[in-house]
C-alpha cells in the first residue's frame, strides 16, 4: 500500500468514526445498560417505540420495542433487577445515549479513537462490549455488560 492509499485510508477511517459520533445523540441518558429494568418504559418512550412487548425465559426477560420507522430495540434484563444487554437493527441508528446510559462515555471515547473499517465499530473492556454495523440498508448493533450476563446465559444466545 502506497502513502497516498494509507492516507485515505486514515482519512476514511477518521470521517467513520465522526459518523457514528453525529448519529448518535448527545442527550442524557435516561435510562439503559446496566439501569433498573422499572425503566424501560422510559426508554421506550425516549426512543419513540410505538410497540412494547415482554418475552420471558427463565433467566431473563427481553423487552422488545419498535418504534415508527420499524427500528427494533431488544434489551436484555434479569426480572425485577437491571439491563445487562440490548440490541438493536433498522434503518437508522437509535438513540446511544438511552441504550448505552452511564457507558455511554466510555463509547464516545472508543469511538473518537476508532481506526477501524467505516462499517464495523467494537470494542470489548472488562466493563462493555458493543458492536455496531452499518449496512447497506441500516443498522444493526449490540452492547453487554459482561460481567452481568446471569449465570449459564451466553451472548449468542442474546438476539
Amino acid at each position: 500500500m502506497d502513502r497516498t492509499q494509507s492516507r485515505r485510508r486514515a482519512a476514511l477511517a477518521s470521517a467513520a468514526a465522526a459518523v457514528l459520533l453525529a448519529s448518535a445523540p448527545l442527550d442524557a441518558a435516561v435510562a439503559g445498560l446496566g439501569e433498573n429494568a422499572a425503566t424501560i418504559a422510559r426508554d421506550h418512550s425516549a426512543l419513540h417505540g410505538r410497540t412494547l412487548t415482554v418475552t420471558s425465559t427463565v433467566q431473563y426477560e427481553v423487552h422488545e420495542s419498535i418504534s415508527g420507522d420499524g427500528t427494533r430495540v431488544r434489551e436484555f434484563a434479569v426480572p425485577g433487577g437491571a439491563v445487562f444487554a440490548v440490541r438493536f437493527e433498522g434503518r437508522h441508528l437509535p438513540d446511544l445515549g438511552v441504550l448505552l446510559a452511564s457507558h455511554y462515555d466510555e463509547y464516545l471515547a472508543a469511538a473518537r479513537s476508532h481506526r477501524g473499517g467505516h462499517h464495523h465499530f467494537a470494542i470489548s473492556t472488562p466493563s462493555l462490549a458493543l458492536e455496531i454495523v452499518r449496512a447497506p440498508r441500516g443498522f444493526t448493533g449490540s452492547a453487554r455488560l459482561p460481567g452481568a450476563l446471569p449465570a449459564g446465559v451466553s451472548p449468542q444466545e442474546l438476539r
